[in-house]
């Protein structure tokens, strides 16, 4: 049986530094590592001291390989001249054993045939004390760089000659972060200055290499690292799996924290579907059609491309993966004219409508107890809770479960409530407009089963008549899958499970994953305090083991003057420590306000760029700067949260109750969690010094760096 090869997020970013040659060596001897790569015979040799840990020649290089004889997997772990790769393993070569360092780290032991005694790591940690530290470790950015760039390094890295005149003016960290040239290009020249340790590298995730082949594609530039999907664990595979096979039951409903990988299972799901599918040589099947949608744009692009690099091009007509507004567009009648209106309280023409359906009411029932300061909160409750669960009469909506809305109302108030969104209705209809639940009620009704399976990922954010609207496009009700997270929740109100498992006749065919691959373990252990008061917060996803270690997050208490000094010192030295360019940071906000003078306030050499939601760019090379809302669905290496100030996160509703206050300070707090768990590596959190938001009251300062200057 072959074993199946993974290789590390940090190799595979650092791979398109060794030389060509070497590639293509490692290439030639991919039959070796899947056949039998667990003999000690030349040019392999077994590591002494290591669990399962190998070596592989590669002329004058050398590769450092794990093998899992349980699973038949070989991850790539290290590959680097001889004359590196030694110190970045942490073994003697001359002993044939791990070093001290190894045995005093606890993150790299798990990678030792036994663990250590008390006594040998003692002695091991006293023996580390006197080495010199990293050179990621200096105090400032203006530290020289290790060695000079010269041509011949240059060469050997394979940099564009239009680079070359560039590099060779950068003589520290901060004008090599600063230069200019592509991420790409940066990352490549910081690994080689700065090559991960396999401490760093041990923690790091894993993707599938299919074929040895694809990294040469990889150091061509034709394959981004995110091309290379996450391995799945074994919690994940066997839902996997089970789309490889005829026998395929539904409905399916996975739940998962942030960077659990529910995304990336759909993916696999989907792939597993079509090539089972083609594999059956039935020339009298029609070939599979299936859809995928979500309510997150970001998450539409990303996985219309992985598709693609996973060989889903060959199927381009049987999967359509769109967003759900733009799903609902493709089933409304053709003669439909009405224009969709949403809720904005800078929009006068929705503001008009409002108001003048409230002075109807009011001139007709002298009783009618809602007023200007009401405007939110009745279009929220008529398009996402009357609307979005397509309650049809009064008596209906009287009985109606509210879970999650906020303010709670009576019988007599929601009466007037329905007689607003009768009067509401026809405003609307006299200015040829709608609300986006009416749009959902018309696709609903003009709905035809065309897909096989529908796959529906982030639910969450979904109205519940957009899933139904969903569920009638499949032809058959059991061939649907649902991922979600209740406390990511940050657009749907009163989002419940117990509804949507009533919509797919659930029969106890739920997953739950429990591993975190994005985020580290500390800066979820900080984050985690945030949700502390949601009252709806599901415990089952916040229950997380995480695959990543790394440093504490930051928290900084400053003024809104200094914030932006706090951001130019601490984003500059965050990224060189990660090993990562300008583009894999992101700032974000609390509104698109703070957004535009955050980024005018930056220095021109950060390149930052304010990014409405629909104008988010991950290409652009420099720091991102967008709200809270708009980074959903997204990750960075490295996330500053800004804007942490009283009255302004959360902030005042405009009109409503306290009721009203409450509801709109949990969703804030949720967008302040899914902000924070944006950072895979590296997080920032700043309050304001004099009137901090009470979203940071309680934090753990165990869990956090506090910053009191940089």
């Amino acid at each position: 049986m072959n074993y199946d090869i993974q290789i590390t997020d940090s190799l595979l970013r650092h791979i398109s530094s060794i030389p060509e040659k070497i590639r293509k060596k490692l290439s030639r001897e991919s039959n070796r590592l899947r056949s039998n790569p667990g003999t000690s015979v030349s040019p392999i040799k077994k590591l002494n001291g290591w669990k399962n840990l190998y070596r592989l020649r590669l002329n004058e290089y050398r590769a450092v390989y794990h093998v899992d004889e349980k699973s038949k997997t070989v991850t790539l772990l290290l590959i680097e001249h001889r004359s590196k790769v030694y110190d970045l393993l942490g073994h003697d070569p001359d002993k044939n054993q791990p070093t001290s360092r190894i045995i005093a780290d606890e993150q790299a032991q798990k990678l030792l045939e036994h663990i250590p005694s008390q006594e040998e790591f003692a002695k091991a940690y006293e023996q580390t004390l006197n080495e010199q530290p990293s050179v990621n470790s200096e105090d400032t950015d203006s530290a020289p760089l290790p060695s000079e760039f010269n041509d011949e390094l240059l060469d050997s890295l394979n940099i564009p000659l239009n680079y070359r005149q560039t590099l060779l003016n950068c003589k520290t960290r901060e004008e090599l972060l600063f230069c200019g040239i592509p991420d790409k290009v940066l990352e490549k020249i910081i690994d080689s200055l700065w090559p991960p340790r396999i401490e760093e590298v041990a923690n790091a995730p894993k993707r599938e290499l299919r074929s040895v082949e694809a990294l040469e594609e990889l150091a061509e530039g034709s394959r981004p690292l995110e091309s290379f999907l996450l391995v799945l664990d074994e919690t994940q595979k066997p839902l996997a799996n089970r789309f490889k096979t005829d026998d395929v039951k539904g409905p399916w409903i996975v739940k998962g924290g942030p960077g659990s990988g529910k995304s990336t299972v759909v993916l696999h799901c989907i792939m597993n579907l079509l090539w089972n599918h083609r594999s059956q040589f039935d020339f009298e099947r029609r070939p599979l059609r299936i859809l995928l949608t979500t309510y997150t744009k970001s998450l539409v692009r990303a996985s219309q491309q992985l598709i693609g690099f996973m060989g889903g091009e060959k199927f381009r007509n049987q999967v359509e993966i769109v967003h759900v507004d733009e799903l609902v567009k493709k089933h409304l009648p053709s003669n439909w004219t009405l224009r969709p209106i949403f809720y904005s309280s800078r929009n006068t023409e929705i503001n008009n409508l409002l108001s003048n359906a409230i002075r109807i009411c009011q001139t007709k029932d002298k009783s009618f107890p809602f007023d200007e300061n009401d405007k939110e909160f009745l279009f929220e409750e008529v398009d996402d809770l009357i609307g979005g669960n397509e309650i049809l009469d009064a008596e209906q909506y009287a009985s109606f479960e509210r879970i999650g809305m906020g303010r709670r109302l009576g019988r007599n108030q929601r009466k007037h409530v329905w007689s607003f969104w009768e009067v509401f209705q026809k405003e609307l209809t006299s200015k040829n407009l709608c609300t986006r639940s009416q749009r959902f009620a018309v696709a609903l009704k003009n709905s035809k089963p065309i897909y096989d399976y529908v796959f529906i990922d982030e639910a969450q954010d979904i109205l519940p008549i957009a899933l139904r609207m969903c569920l009638k496009l499949v032809s058959n009700s059991k061939n649907v899958f649902v991922t979600a997270d209740r406390n990511q929740s940050i657009y749907n109100s009163g989002f419940s499970w117990k509804r949507i498992q009533e919509d797919l006749d659930f029969r106890g065919r739920s997953t739950i994953f429990q591993r975190n691959y994005r985020t580290t373990r500390e800066i979820m252990d900080a984050i985690h305090h945030i949700l502390d008061t949601d009252k709806q917060i599901d415990d089952e996803t916040l229950n997380e083991q995480h695959v990543l270690q790394g440093e504490m997050p930051d928290l900084s208490y400053t003024s809104e003057e200094q914030e932006p000094e706090i951001l130019k010192e601490w984003i500059p030295r965050s990224l060189l420590e990660e090993r990562v360019g300008l583009g894999c940071a992101a700032i974000l906000c609390p509104t698109n306000a703070y957004c535009e003078k955050i980024a005018d306030v930056l220095p021109s050499k950060f390149n930052a760029v304010a990014m409405k939601p629909a104008e988010v760019d991950l290409t652009h090379r420099g720091i991102k700067v967008m709200t809270m809302h708009a980074a959903k669905g997204l990750q960075f290496p490295v996330v500053a949260v800004v804007g942490l100030k009283r009255n302004e996160m959360p902030w005042k509703v405009r009109s409503g109750s306290d009721e009203d206050q409450s509801e709109s300070d949990q969703k804030l707090r949720r967008t302040f969690f899914v902000a924070c768990s944006r950072a895979m590596r590296r997080l920032l959190v700043v309050g304001n010094q004099s009137q901090p938001s009470p979203f940071l009251e309680g934090f753990d300062e165990e869990n956090w760096n506090v910053l009191s200057e940089l």
